[in-house]
């Protein structure tokens, strides 16, 4: 059996998402050296939100992260501007705009806190789709029991707690 292809984690369905994730693979491969294209399957990028952070709630989401075995390599606590929001969220963007001004409201209440993982995908092809899978539905409310959103009571798609990628 053939390994799988690093870079499938850019192949996406949506027509929106395909053409953003197609640019961005372009410039990772333009800019990443052969060795981080076969790394990347076992990176990710997690990001607490600002309702978490203001919750208090940013320790217990990386203890919980640490326990599942991710490490992580290097993070950032900052306060998101709107260029920086529409850069992180392009890939949806589009699909929301007519709610899109929420976002700079939300983002701007508090700090957050970037997250660069690294851990073993598991059964999974990508670490960001185990990541998914720990976090639970971007819709807190359809998660279960043992997922990060569900226990810790994000509130809905935009007060989630965590934005994976």
């Amino acid at each position: 059996m053939a390994a799988p292809d690093p870079l499938s984690y850019f192949d996406r369905e949506d027509e929106v998402e395909r053409q953003v994730f197609a640019e961005l693979k372009e410039r990772f491969i333009a800019e990443a050296s052969p060795r981080h294209v076969q790394e990347l399957p076992n990176f990710t990028f997690a990001l607490i939100k600002p309702g978490c952070y203001a919750r208090g709630l940013a320790p217990e989401v990386i203890r919980r992260l640490k326990s599942a075995g991710f490490k992580i390599v290097d993070y950032r606590i900052a306060r998101f501007t709107p260029e920086v929001i529409d850069e992180v969220y392009k890939f949806v963007k589009l699909k929301y705009v007519n709610s899109w001004w929420i976002m700079e409201k939300v983002y701007t209440t508090s700090p957050t806190v970037a997250l660069l993982l690294k851990g073993n995908p598991g059964t999974s092809e990508h670490l960001a789709w185990r990541l998914r899978e720990i976090l639970g539905p971007t819709t807190p409310d359809a998660g279960r029991p043992g997922q990060i959103r569900y226990d810790l009571k994000g509130v809905n798609r935009v007060l989630n707690l965590v934005h994976a990628s």
